[in-house]
């Protein structure tokens, strides 16, 4: 099992914002036949849990929705082995 956290990562110049994570992010992986992961509102959010091994990295997204309903989303990878 690895987690994931999801962050704000940059911010237009000259505006203010307080760093903090995006515990409202929803994650998903490009491979649910080996890898699941939890997007339950408690301690196991961003855990991805590898099922069986896989042929090689996983890409693990976290997608968040902005107040004006664009998203903004970024990966990171995942090997099971």
């Amino acid at each position: 099992m690895q987690h994931f956290d999801a962050f704000i990562g940059s911010v237009t110049p000259g505006c203010a914002f307080i760093t903090g994570n995006l515990f409202n992010a929803v994650w998903s992986v490009s491979d649910t036949a080996n890898v699941s992961v939890s997007n339950t509102q408690d301690s196991t959010r961003g855990n991805a849990t590898c099922k069986s091994a896989t042929a090689g990295a996983v890409t693990v997204t976290a997608t968040f929705t902005e107040t004006d309903g664009s998203k903004v989303s970024n990966t990171a990878s995942l090997t099971c082995n």
